[in-house]
């Protein structure tokens, strides 16, 4: 797990959850979430983005359950929509399943080897009983 991994995971859940958050209050209509929420789970958001960006998975998910229980008691009493509650939760999900992918061990893979070659005997079988010959064959015999 690499630094500038956290660190993606850490902008993916800033930008992820924070766009989703922090734009309640932009139209005439009713909003979609009411302030005093959206400042609490923003404030969640971030630190779950700090620390994911400090290397710190296993924090970051525990915040990010944190995070999960505010969006259920908003939805509960009402304080977030149907609409924006669901596209929270698709980030919440998203978030927590890279982070889950950077807390998992990865497998290393065996390197596989050739098995290594037996060393070279140097057996001169052929010139057994010849003294030098240089008709010899090598088979033991002089011609």
């Amino acid at each position: 797990m690499t630094r500038a991994r956290f660190a993606a995971t850490a902008t993916a859940t800033a930008l992820a959850l924070g766009l989703g958050l922090g734009l309640g209050g932009c139209t005439g209509s009713p909003p979609e979430i009411t302030s005093g929420t959206s400042v609490l789970m923003q404030s969640t958001v971030v630190a779950a983005a700090n620390q994911a960006a400090a290397s710190d998975p296993t924090g970051a998910l525990a915040t990010l359950d944190s995070l999960q229980s505010q969006l259920d008691q908003a939805t509960a009493t009402g304080d977030i929509s149907t609409e924006r509650a669901a596209a929270i939760q698709q980030a919440v999900d998203q978030v927590r399943a890279d982070l889950n992918e950077l807390t998992t061990p990865e497998t290393a893979v065996p390197a596989t080897t050739a098995p290594e070659p037996e060393p070279a005997t140097r057996e001169d079988k052929g010139n057994k009983g010849n003294k030098g010959d240089k008709d010899s064959k090598g088979n033991g015999k002089n011609k």
